[in-house]
């Protein structure tokens, strides 16, 4: 009795391990595409799939009964059960399909459906399954390739749920990596829709020639927004690309490749910012090109909206200084662009919030995913940070009000109260309009009269 209990229990093991962890995926052939209609046999290789996924740690592996992956009533879109999903692709499906016809469908995609307590709850249970489920693929190295990207299709399915939750892309090196950088835009699941949208991002030079293993993520790793059901989301059709250079290919690096620029008043300018450029194997000169209003600078004395750099230049590494000057109020976006004859174009992404000194009126009413009007947060304590929602908004009131149903709040329940200290930060105010008041408390001040 004794070998067949320990018999099941390596058993249980090894089976826990292959639920969290398949074999890392050989680059051959750009692209490497799964388009995930095989999920009835496993997890494709290269894919494996979390819960408590964070920052700083791939997360915890699901159950056997979280893996869910025999298409049926519990993969349905509207299945309200926890878990990892073999869910009928929304490609050729529309949000009206029956479960007869989803469970049928040919073309399936790998999903989750969080719950109060699976993917969107407390990371204490046993196993954590709190907020940050995660789609992972790795691979076994990118010896001699450069400049990835990343296409899949991201699909919300089920039009009834109401919650939304915020997805991204987001890299680390080695096969259990302990940092994660995020790359391109968030994109959202839920919010009563039904959808099927393209996700296309680049991970420049990051992923280039790593001899160990590379790490991606699509990760939502932060708690729903809403009430009541969360959504069923899913990915679909992965495309991961690259280039295989020779010796003598034209190369272009610019690092980093995302500049923040923060809040800055309008008609000012910024704090300058920097990166390094550098170049190989050149023939033409390097043409840098800025969108929206940021500026370069080879000096940081003369600035203009391009640069051109000669071949010998960019043999050592170049500082290229920029500047935001805004001069409308909101979020903006802009670019630099790295152009030369036979290289990979390279791209530097420019964020800066444009902010209203006189401004004393926030409404935030655009703030769907990511916070408006020129505030920010800083988190302290907690899991939980203030963020966009359109939960407790009456999009109609006050009557005759253009609908406006976005809001900012800081929420610490989740599947309980949580502990979290954050703040919320305002823009630059000009204050030099407003009256000045003092008090003075305690004995007079000496009188400065004549006696």
């Amino acid at each position: 009795m004794t070998k067949c209990f320990r018999s099941f229990g390596l058993a249980g093991s090894l089976l826990l391990a292959v639920l969290g962890a398949k074999a890392q995926a050989t680059l051959s052939t750009s692209p490497y595409v799964e388009n995930f209609d095989n999920l009835s046999r496993g997890l494709p290789a290269g894919f494996s799939v979390y819960t408590n996924a964070s920052a700083t740690s791939l997360g915890t592996a699901p159950t056997a009964a979280q893996l869910i992956l025999t298409p049926g009533t519990t993969t349905a879109w509207t299945a309200t059960g926890a878990g990892f999903k073999n869910f009928a692709s929304a490609t050729g499906l529309g949000s009206a399909a029956t479960i007869t016809a989803q469970t049928a469908a040919p073309n399936r995609a790998l999903g989750v459906r969080q719950t109060g307590s699976f993917g969107d709850g407390s990371s204490t249970a046993t196993p954590p399954t709190g907020a940050g489920p995660a789609f992972v693929f790795q691979a076994t190295n990118t010896t001699g390739k450069t400049d990835f990207s990343l296409t899949f299709k991201l699909q919300s399915l089920d039009s009834t749920s109401t919650r939304t939750a915020t997805w991204q892309v987001d890299y680390g090196l080695g096969s259990a990596p302990t940092s994660f950088t995020k790359v391109g835009s968030s994109a959202i699941t839920g919010n009563a829709t039904f959808s099927n949208n393209t996700v296309t991002v680049s991970f420049d030079t990051a992923l280039d020639d790593q001899s160990g293993p590379v790490t991606i993520r699509i990760i939502a790793p932060n708690s729903t927004i809403g009430s009541l059901n969360r959504p069923s989301s899913a990915i679909d059709d992965f495309s991961l690309s690259w280039n295989t250079p020779t010796a003598t290919t034209p190369t272009l690096k610019a690092t980093p490749n995302t500049l923040a620029f923060g809040s800055q008043n309008i008609i000012t300018s910024s704090a300058t910012q920097t990166y390094q450029l550098t170049g190989s194997n050149l023939t033409t000169a390097t043409t840098l090109t800025a969108t929206g209003p940021f500026t370069l600078s080879k000096n940081n004395t003369t600035y203009s909206a391009s640069l051109s750099y000669a071949p010998a230049e960019l043999a050592t590494a170049q500082t290229v200084y920029v500047k935001f000057s805004p001069t409308a109020v909101g979020t903006t976006t802009g670019s630099i662009t790295h152009t030369s004859t036979g290289a990979v174009t390279r791209t530097v992404t420019l964020t800066g919030v444009g902010a209203d000194p006189n401004q004393t009126l926030f409404e935030f009413s655009t703030c769907a995913t990511t916070l408006t009007d020129g505030w920010s947060q800083y988190s302290v304590t907690g899991a939980q940070t203030w963020s966009c929602t359109s939960y407790g908004r009456d999009p109609q009131a006050p009557a005759g009000a253009a609908p406006a149903p976005y809001g900012v709040q800081m929420n610490g329940y989740a599947s309980g109260n949580v502990e979290n200290e954050d703040w919320f930060i305002s823009p630059a105010f000009d204050l030099t309009s407003y009256p000045t008041r003092c008090s003075h408390s305690g004995a007079a001040p000496p009188s400065t009269a004549p006696a």
